[in-house]
């Protein structure tokens, strides 16, 4: 599956001129994402395509590979160097932009990926904020909230097509 990301950069462009010339000194970047036991995925942002896929790329420019509470490590200041393979420098680059910029993350992916992925976001941003001692009891309480959601969206959805 891959999802176009043309639109979704445009409004983020418009809210932040700055973050657009930031991330054009990165371009081209080819990366592959992993929430280790949860999805794995290929980001791919240049001047003619930006897209996001369920396939892994071979031609990457870096890997990142980390849990599903390790994904905070974006919105706080704390990361591991393991989790990241490849052009590290290009990958912490990138890192340090989103991590620096002001914008509403969570309304951008709703509005163009869909509820489920900005539920995603929004249980991580309240994860980061919580103490690493309930880390692995509330990295369960996240996934089955996001399965519930994902079950009653789906329910939603056929009652809707019937």
């Amino acid at each position: 599956m891959k999802v176009k990301l043309t639109h979704f950069l445009d409004e983020l462009f418009e809210s932040n001129n700055t973050f657009k010339n930031a991330l054009k000194r990165f371009y081209p970047i080819n990366a592959n994402l992993e929430i280790t036991g949860i999805c794995k995925f290929n980001l791919f942002l240049s001047e003619e395509l930006s897209q996001l896929s369920t396939n892994k790329s071979n031609d990457k420019d870096f890997e990142i590979s980390c849990g599903l509470t390790d994904v905070s490590f974006l919105l706080r200041h704390e990361f591991k160097q393991e989790w990241i393979s490849g052009d590290s420098e290009k990958a912490l680059g990138l890192i340090n932009l989103l991590r620096n910029t002001n914008i509403n993350f969570e309304y951008l992916v709703a509005k163009h990926l869909g509820d489920i992925p900005a539920l995603g976001l929004m249980m991580l941003q309240r994860k980061a904020t919580q103490t690493e001692t309930n880390k692995a009891l509330n990295e369960d309480i996240v996934l089955n909230n996001i399965r519930t959601f994902a079950l009653r969206l789906d329910r939603a959805e056929r009652i809707g097509q019937s």
